[in-house]
């Protein structure tokens, strides 16, 4: 197989994982709107008050940092792969392995961003906020910052 016709393979193969990556998206902001008014009403008919440990504000806070600086490393690694792929600085055999470091990279940023709960109400925090900790939980309205 020459290079010429490894590079349609290639972009089909980037194109198709930008197009599942975009729909996984979609779909987890719309699970967020739509779910949530279930969960509010659930909450409000067993609320349980809570304040949060002095341990649990911490890992909150660990929390937040790793996912900044996941955040971070994915942004990097993206921007110092993206002009190898646009001028054509890599040879073709080193863009797959390119692709599958960002695709892992981006998996293990998306797992760890979704990995923590609230504390009270066990409501996802990576659904409810982009980047950072919300300042409250949005089911069972606890302080998280």
């Amino acid at each position: 197989m020459s290079a010429i016709t490894k590079i349609p393979f290639i972009s089909m193969s980037s194109i198709c994982v930008s197009a599942v990556g975009v729909v996984a998206v979609a779909l987890l902001i719309l699970y967020r709107y739509f779910s949530l008014p279930s969960l509010r009403r659930r909450w409000e008919a067993n609320p349980v008050s809570a304040q949060l440990s002095s341990a649990d504000h911490e890992r909150l806070r660990r929390w937040q940092a790793r996912d900044m600086a996941l955040f971070v490393t994915i942004m990097v690694s993206v921007i110092a792969f993206w002009p190898a792929l646009g001028i054509g600085l890599l040879p073709t055999g080193a863009l797959v392995p390119g692709y599958v470091f960002l695709m892992g990279l981006a998996t293990v940023g998306l797992a760890h961003h979704f990995a923590l709960s609230c504390p009270v109400c066990g409501r996802n925090i990576g659904l409810q906020s982009g980047l950072a900790l919300p300042r409250h939980c949005e089911v069972c309205r606890t302080a998280l910052r």
